[in-house]
């Protein structure tokens, strides 16, 4: 009897550790939290979409239980100079080794695009130092086989570092050795004393448009973004699966949650509505008990 009690004992201890390096952080317009976003509006007409909204907003309610970032582009053609798009980011962990991260994920939703369905939701993009030196790189999360994996109207959390579920891409190099999952980037540059790690803020917005990757317009290291800079010079060291319209013309996306665990603490930022909007819901939910009594 004693002995299995010590084991209860142990497991509780054990399933108690977990939950406290477990940090939940909303995010939200008047509390980010260390994070920002930016919208460049392009040659189009149409303004992008760049806002905190509540649970049911996104016409499919947000699993997060609290509301999602809504990011939507218009139109965009290969002729025009510089396109839409829309970013969402942090420098919450910049500095951190790349080596260290034991959990990333992330959940969005493409609730359409305008004129055809065949398009990739909101992507991960990092920034990272080359390890021996501060040379900036850039990465970014593609859904494996493209927008063949993604479901129009559906949630999905996609594991960052799960190699059945994306792959991430090397932007802008002429290298071949440009693609592979999250235990190839931790590698692609540095080394086990000198590792590559977030990039510290730096001057990544450049000229106005910019090339299709190279701004970034919120200067961070770990973002969110749908859209490009412009549609000109798309060579092969851009590396985008399929056509580039399915990554930046219409695309009317979400993101409800990103998780981010280092050595094994994780960070899990719910992208929320702002409190007032929360409170609202609240007593709408009260009403709604009330009436059922």
């Amino acid at each position: 009897m004693n002995k299995k009690i010590v084991w209860v004992g142990v497991l509780s201890l054990s399933v108690c550790a977990a939950v406290a390096s477990a940090t939940s952080i909303d995010v939200s317009a008047a509390n980010p939290n260390g994070w920002t976003w930016a919208t460049q509006q392009g040659s189009w007409s149409t303004v992008p979409v760049a806002e905190f909204i509540g649970v049911n907003d996104s016409f499919y309610p947000s699993p997060n239980g609290k509301g999602s970032f809504h990011m939507q582009t218009g139109y965009s053609d290969s002729s025009q100079t510089v396109m839409q798009r829309v970013y969402l980011g942090t420098n919450n962990h910049s500095g951190a080794s790349v080596r260290d991260v034991t959990s990333f994920t992330v959940t969005t939703l493409l609730r359409n695009r305008d004129y055809e369905n065949a398009g990739l939701p909101p992507l991960v993009e990092v920034r990272t130092t080359s390890g021996t030196t501060g040379q900036d790189r850039l990465f970014v999360a593609f859904p494996k086989n493209g927008a063949a994996d993604v479901v129009p109207g559906q949630w999905q959390t996609w594991d960052l570092m799960d190699p059945d579920q994306v792959v991430w891409k090397l932007i802008n190099t002429s290298s071949g050795n440009y693609q592979g999952d999250w235990a190839w980037l931790t590698t692609r540059y540095g080394t086990a004393e000198n590792p590559a790690r977030f990039q510290a803020p730096g001057d990544w917005t450049g000229v106005a448009g910019g090339d299709w990757y190279d701004n970034n317009i919120t200067n961070t290291s770990i973002s969110v973004k749908i859209g490009a800079g412009n549609s000109t010079g798309l060579g092969t060291d851009n590396h985008f699966p399929g056509s580039w319209w399915q990554e930046a013309s219409s695309i009317n996306g979400y993101v409800s949650n990103l998780t981010i665990g280092i050595n094994g603490v994780e960070y899990s930022y719910n992208f929320v509505p702002e409190p007032a909007t929360l409170s609202f819901l609240a007593l709408g939910g009260l009403a709604l008990l009330r009436r059922r009594r």
